[in-house]
């Protein structure tokens, strides 16, 4: 059976520039910005704390929402559940196939055609030249990118790439689902298309895991949000719950 389990997990980036010598952490003191914390780690390496000590477990048919401001980690959880981002400390288990739906065209090679790019995805997620073909026709339909399949990614506009990026990532329904923020690049028909297509997937996916700034997002698709403030877990309940607790905080921030 599908899951997601994290166990005092935390993660941790270095800091190769700093605009401020006062925003290093200060020597052995710690702080804390919008963001994780900031300190200074092996060799005076400034860091920045994005996630610590987070523990984690969802399970089968949990639609899970990451609720928090900017900076508060929801990206990085969700990196660090599609194994990529590292945890410096504790357990990263997930079991099921995992689709990560943000980047989406990130992965495209522009010297490959659309074609040959579809092929490769398939490669890359382990189908056989069969199964790739079958589900060429959904991808032709989706994108309505017509003969530039045949042309380099790299004569695509950025609109394009998003296309035939969101489509390739979407032509398999995965078990576990993971989405950060909304796609909205594309015309008002396309973005109508992928709105269709991310109620499917969430329809069919075993588990989803949704970060977004849209409280009535949150509250449409999940059941259970997570409240994320500066890399830890403030809050983990019911979606109501949580949205009230967190709009009585946005409403009476010194409370």
């Amino acid at each position: 059976m599908a899951h997601i389990r994290l166990s005092n997990v935390s993660v941790e980036f270095p800091v190769y520039k700093l605009g401020d010598r006062r925003a290093s952490g200060g020597g052995q003191r710690k702080k804390f910005a919008s963001g994780g914390q900031i300190f200074r780690g092996k060799a005076s390496r400034v860091m920045v704390r994005a996630l610590e000590d987070v523990n984690l477990e969802i399970a089968e048919n949990e639609r899970v929402g990451l609720l928090g401001l900017n900076g508060a980690g929801k990206t990085t959880l969700l990196r660090t559940v599609a194994g990529l981002r590292p945890a410096a400390r504790g357990v990263v288990d997930t079991q099921g196939g995992v689709q990560a739906l943000f980047n989406i065209h990130a992965g495209l090679d522009g010297g490959r055609t659309g074609y040959e790019n579809i092929f490769y995805m398939g490669m890359l997620r382990g189908l056989s030249k069969k199964q790739t073909e079958d589900i060429i026709p959904d991808i032709e339909e989706f994108t309505e990118l017509g003969e530039y399949l045949n042309m380099p990614v790299s004569t695509y506009s950025q609109g394009m790439q998003v296309r035939l990026g969101f489509a390739l990532v979407t032509a398999i329904n995965p078990e576990i689902l993971l989405l950060d923020e909304a796609i909205g690049t594309g015309d008002a028909v396309f973005i109508q298309k992928v709105r269709a297509r991310f109620q499917k997937l969430m329809n069919t996916a075993s588990i989803v895991l949704i970060a977004s700034h849209s409280l009535d997002v949150l509250r449409s698709t999940c059941n259970r949000l997570l409240w994320l403030d500066r890399g830890r877990v403030k809050i983990d309940d019911t979606t109501d719950n949580v949205l009230k607790a967190y709009m009585e905080a946005l409403l009476n921030p010194d409370a």
